[in-house]
């Protein structure tokens, strides 16, 4: 389908570490901002450069794909470094968090929401982390419940479209597979139909030959209602007429003489025009129509009309 539901690593990391190496130039190209720790800023950059090598290896080993969750994880704990770094509480560059939230949103299950809380709170608090030391204000404090709780509710929100995207990706997917079985019943019934058709073909050209090669006996066919749909050359010399004269236009019971056609129907007890058949035609083959009669002499007779 080349539907993907799932972004390697890699991708997911690239717009934080695309986003951080901006935070860097801005810091290095505007006098009025600097680096407030310049151990934790530059911890926090290399956090950021160790996330993007793992995501890189994971991406390429696939075996490993399952521990990419470690990536958005140091990237809570680098973010955490580089706000610190960076101004602390009034860091410009603190909405980077956002960031691997959304990472983790849009993983499947609940949990990833309280997880995406829980690494919030600790980049959020890690100025006071670094320092080992405890909020001085309230209002300090709340910053480290509020903020989670409101990007755990954004992650709540994209967590559900997350889920969502995936039912109708799996939607479309179960539809293409059967769309594709279904081709691929259709398309092995159209060649067995054409292999069947050829072989029917063969077998008409085979039974034309020998039809067509019998020039001294008449050989006739019919369909149920008596319509002449055969006619052999060795008819044609019989009778003096062509199969394209017959074949389509004349009647079996047109070559025979009414009166012994009378004559059979009262020996088989079927007067003509008693069946849903050509009324001539009926004297001649109703007994084999309906499968079974008896010989004049008494025998019984198996018959099928073919």
């Amino acid at each position: 389908m080349g539907i993907s539901d799932n972004p390697s690593p890699l991708l997911k990391q690239l717009p934080t570490t695309i986003l951080v190496g901006i935070a860097v130039l801005i810091v290095a190209a505007v006098p009025t901002i600097e680096y407030t720790q310049t151990v934790a800023a530059l911890a926090g950059i290399w956090g950021i450069a160790l996330a993007t090598g793992l995501a890189l290896v994971f991406t390429k080993v696939a075996s490993l794909t399952h521990l990419a969750l470690i990536i958005p994880a140091i990237d809570f704990i680098a973010l955490g470094a580089f706000r610190a770094g960076t101004g602390g509480p009034g860091s410009l560059f603190a909405s980077l968090i956002i960031l691997p939230v959304l990472w983790m949103a849009v993983e499947p299950g609940r949990r990833y929401i309280v997880l995406a809380a829980i690494g919030t709170s600790v980049a959020v608090m890690m100025t006071y982390i670094i320092d080992w030391t405890l909020p001085l204000q309230t209002e300090e404090s709340l910053r480290g419940l509020i903020t989670p709780l409101i990007f755990a509710t954004v992650a709540g929100i994209v967590n559900e479209i997350s889920r969502q995207n995936r039912v109708q990706v799996q939607t479309v997917r179960k539809l293409a597979e059967e769309r594709e079985t279904m081709l691929r019943g259709a398309e092995d019934y159209t060649r067995r139909l054409r292999e069947n058709e050829e072989r029917l073909r063969a077998a008409d050209r085979l039974t034309r030959s020998v039809l067509d090669s019998v020039t001294e006996q008449s050989v006739i066919g019919s369909d149920v209602t008596g319509l002449i749909d055969v006619w052999n050359p060795g008819a044609s010399k019989l009778l003096g007429l062509s199969a394209e004269q017959v074949q389509g236009h004349r009647y079996m019971h047109e070559f025979h003489v009414m009166d012994e056609l009378l004559e059979r129907s009262k020996e088989l007890n079927y007067p003509p025009g008693e069946t849903v058949l050509n009324p001539g035609f009926s004297a001649l083959v109703e007994s084999a129509r309906l499968g079974t009669t008896r010989h004049p002499r008494g025998a019984p007779v198996d018959l099928r009309a073919g």
